[in-house]
């Protein structure tokens, strides 16, 4: 055996040994997937430590995406980050966890109103009210042409009163929650081939030990294919290759996750101020 190899070989069987690894139970992923919030910070701060690790993942990307050099981030990965009730959520929770928080912004991806949380970001959602049995209605601002614009690049989209959707959304973040730090993604996405089956690994590889992933991985519904043929495969390869997993923690309470989806992607009421005298009839 390579020398080098046996080195790396030995490392991951150590780190294996030190902190959970995946399992192919794909049926119950708050089992495998995710890091308690408190574990999560303890062990990104071990791993950031130990240099060896660092030259690995970054022999493997080839590149670190700039935020990441200085020390580990707590990370939300979103087409365009905007302030609705997630991400206010997000915000709370990188200052009681106290990491910087970043978000990652893919906006050279396309629009779709066939997404639901692409749609979001054109249409913003205010919760009119709730009743006992938690069924919700609520009132919507419509910011772009929807049908005139599906299939465009988010970055090459302007609101319908000429401000560039993405400067719109980032302008919301700026006074709702400016601790959150903006990095857009794309072009390091793009170098990696867009497709998600090609940036998937390199992306999670990013939270073995430069930061904490925010996230809920959909297993039901439509959206349950992406996480069964992008995310976990590219999760097992990541451990595969570094014999330790991407730390992920759960934005949204696993037992929310399902049951309240339709709140946190809505926004709080002051953001309508903001856009209400732009309001598309």
């Amino acid at each position: 055996m390579d020398p080098i190899l046996h080195r790396q070989t030995d490392r991951q069987t150590d780190r294996q040994t030190e902190f959970p690894s995946l399992t192919s139970d794909v049926s119950a992923p708050d089992q495998w997937v995710y890091t308690p919030l408190a574990e999560a910070k303890e062990e990104v701060l071990r791993r950031w430590n130990d240099q060896a690790l660092r030259k690995e993942v970054a022999a493997y990307l080839g590149d670190i995406p700039a935020p990441f050099v200085s020390g580990p981030r707590s990370v939300l990965f979103r087409n365009i980050m905007t302030p609705n009730h997630e991400v206010v959520h997000f915000s709370k929770l990188s200052s009681s966890f106290q990491l910087s928080p970043l978000g990652l912004e893919f906006t050279t991806d396309k629009f779709c109103t066939r997404n639901a949380d692409k749609l979001g970001l054109a249409r913003l959602s205010f919760l009119n009210q709730q009743n006992g049995n938690g069924d919700a209605s609520f009132r919507y601002r419509r910011v772009i042409d929807l049908k005139g614009c599906d299939n465009d690049r988010f970055c090459d989209i302007a609101t319908h009163w000429g401000e560039n959707l993405v400067t719109f959304h980032h302008r919301l973040v700026s006074q709702a929650v400016p601790d959150v730090r903006l990095h857009d993604l794309s072009e390091w996405i793009s170098d990696r081939g867009s497709k998600a089956t090609n940036y998937y690994p390199h992306f999670l590889a990013l939270f073995i030990c430069h930061g904490v992933l925010f996230e809920n991985f959909v297993t039901n519904g439509s959206e349950r294919v992406f996480s069964q043929q992008v995310v976990f495969p590219a999760l097992r390869a990541v451990e595969s290759r570094f014999g330790i997993k991407p730390l992920v923690v759960p934005l949204i309470p696993l037992e929310e996750d399902s049951a309240n989806s339709w709140w946190w992607t809505s926004y709080p009421d002051n953001i309508e101020k903001e856009i209400k005298e732009h309001e598309w009839s």
